[in-house]
């Protein structure tokens, strides 16, 4: 039996801190994890090595809990390497290790996981006998996952761990789509259906395993602490061993630091376009040159803009989803989201090639395509083009809008101001509002009026005679005519933008 005290004098250091309240508990394993919650790869006695990533920002609640999901788990230490998420044991931490009885210690950033696993393994094996096989397996499987990782692979991780169940792996996206082949003995027949069906207990659980017709299927959560970035999906034969579980707790681990990593990296570059995003959309054309060179991209020489406008029910998430895995190709593309509307800058080619229904729900209202200087005026006329979409017409240009209607060819801001200056005395009035439509469609007809409006030719001159009244206009004046037409024609995209 190795204790914990007996333990630490063998250990690769040097220490940051030792903290011993129970150092009598057994050590029986070491798991290296960054699961905020491994209790399920664990059987008991283990000595858990983390680097506490998913913990950034936890408050003294938040590491309790940790902590004491570790004591029912039956941890014997816990063993924090620093330099990746804290340059030491953050205070919280050190306060829930005292008060719940869990032995931490604190490793200088220099000593590696692997060293403090070799060790382990050979002080729980007894003097002048040689390690045993499982030890070996498992210090072989830790240090094939630390080459996987050390390579930066998806791929090698993947496989590593397929090879270690006999099985075969897979990544999914946050939808349970494939984000990465299957890879192992079984790949062509990966049970895409079954996964499928599993998806909402595995929510729900936060991980599940099944077992049918003598194999088991396994689904992860990949992400660090409760952020889901999308699944590992692993099938084998046979129930797991514990270095087997100690492989898939690792896995998921790397797995999870991967796609953190890559998601900050998503943010920072998200943040850093969307600075150059705003810089054109300003006009300043020289500021815009200078971000892009710190961002490490060229400004086409065309670009394009778009305004979406994704309203409620989770469409920015939704848009955004499907935008980020273009944030980092060699296509210029960044945007700047708002509260219910997002406006992309992009090369035209982008925009050009992608699939139909990619904007799913929203709305959007597309800018002429042109140098970088005009993408102020690009924007206005996005926002117009926008203004003119309705549920049938869900995407439209400026050439669209431009082409079947005066309207758009007045600035937003100022639009509105005109029509109520133009129909101020009925705006309040349906009635007065569908007489002067029917009037300006009919050309000032009578017996057409009459017929748009329902009503006995001889009720039509007594309609005019009020309308007239009202608006203390000559609707025989042509240039009358054409500017109650148009606010006429801002009015209704309004209440139709409105709706």
């Amino acid at each position: 039996m190795l204790t914990v005290e007996e333990m630490i004098p063998a250990l690769p250091g040097p220490f940051l801190r030792v903290d011993l309240p129970r150092p009598d508990l057994e050590v029986t394993w070491v798991a290296s994890t960054e699961l905020f919650d491994p209790g399920e790869f664990l059987e008991g006695g283990e000595l858990v090595l983390t680097t506490g990533l998913f913990g950034h920002g936890w408050t003294q609640t938040d590491w309790t809990h940790y902590v004491r999901r570790l004591r029912r788990a039956g941890v014997s230490a816990l063993g924090l390497g620093t330099g990746v998420a804290f340059d030491d044991a953050p205070a919280p931490l050190a306060e829930a290790c005292a008060r719940e009885g869990m032995n931490l210690l604190v490793f200088a950033e220099e000593v590696t996981f692997v060293s403090i696993s070799r060790q382990v393994a050979q002080l729980l094996t007894a003097p002048g006998e040689p390690s045993s096989p499982t030890d070996q397996t498992g210090l072989m499987i830790q240090q094939e996952f630390s080459r996987a990782a050390a390579k930066g692979s998806e791929t090698a991780i993947l496989r590593t761990l397929a090879g270690v169940f006999r099985g075969t792996a897979a990544l999914l996206d946050q939808t349970g789509r494939l984000r990465h082949r299957p890879i192992g003995s079984e790949a062509d027949s990966f049970p895409a259906d079954q996964i499928a069906l599993e998806l909402a207990r595995l929510q729900r659980r936060g991980a599940v395993t099944v077992a049918e017709g003598g194999r088991y299927l396994s689904l992860q959560p990949l992400g660090l602490g409760r952020n889901t970035e999308g699944y590992l999906a692993i099938t084998y034969s046979d129930s797991p061993t514990l270095w087997q579980r100690s492989a898939l707790s690792l896995a998921v681990s790397l797995l999870g630091v991967s796609a953190e990593a890559k998601h900050q990296r998503l943010l920072s570059e998200s943040q850093a376009r969307a600075i150059l995003v705003r810089l054109l959309l300003a006009g300043d054309t020289d500021g815009a040159e200078v971000a892009a060179d710190e961002v490490g991209v060229e400004l086409p020489a065309e670009l394009q803009v778009a305004q979406i406008w994704v309203g409620g029910g989770g469409h920015l998430v939704e848009l955004e989803r499907r935008l980020e895995p273009h944030l980092l190709t060699s296509v210029f593309l960044g945007w700047k989201p708002e509260r219910d509307r997002v406006t992309l800058v992009a090369d035209p080619q982008f925009f050009a090639t992608l699939p139909p229904g990619f904007w799913g729900r929203c709305r959007v209202g597309f800018g002429p395509a042109g140098p970088p200087a005009q993408v102020p005026e690009g924007d206005r006329r996005a926002g117009l083009a926008l203004r003119g979409t309705d549920p049938t017409h869900p995407v439209l240009s400026w050439e669209q809008v431009a082409d079947n209607s005066l309207s758009h060819l007045l600035a937003e801001d100022t639009a509105l101001a005109f029509a109520e200056r133009q129909l101020g005395p009925i705006l309040g009035d349906p009635r007065q509002l569908e007489t002067l439509l029917a009037y300006l469609q009919a050309g000032g007809g009578a017996g057409e009026m009459a017929r748009r409006l329902g009503i006995h030719r001889n009720s039509v001159g007594q309609r005019l005679a009020r309308l007239q009244t009202l608006l203390a206009r000559d609707l025989t004046d042509p240039g009358v005519r054409a500017h109650l037409w148009v606010a006429l024609e801002i009015l209704a995209e309004d209440r139709a933008g409105a709706n």
